[in-house]
């Protein structure tokens, strides 16, 4: 939810808020169970459309769940 709610990767709004020395639930009134600021969501952007969906993956650490979408979306694995 948090790349949905933000347009940006999950893995940037934890640094943002952590770099700003803030959370979801305090600073932004986000139910931290429903809104987790961890890597591993991106959303997509079609010009002239606006977001159409978020591709993610979980289950390596939060960089390394970033950086293996980066690769997909980089042509990587195909």
């Amino acid at each position: 939810y948090v790349a949905r709610h933000f347009e940006e990767s999950s893995l940037a709004v934890k640094n943002d808020l952590q770099n700003g020395n803030m959370s979801l639930e305090k600073t932004f009134a986000l139910d931290e169970k429903e809104f987790l600021a961890k890597g591993g969501a991106i959303p997509l952007f079609v010009a002239n459309a606006g977001m159409i969906g978020i591709i993610s993956v979980s289950g390596l650490h939060d960089e390394a769940d970033h950086q293996i979408i980066i690769e997909a979306l980089k042509g990587k694995y195909f």
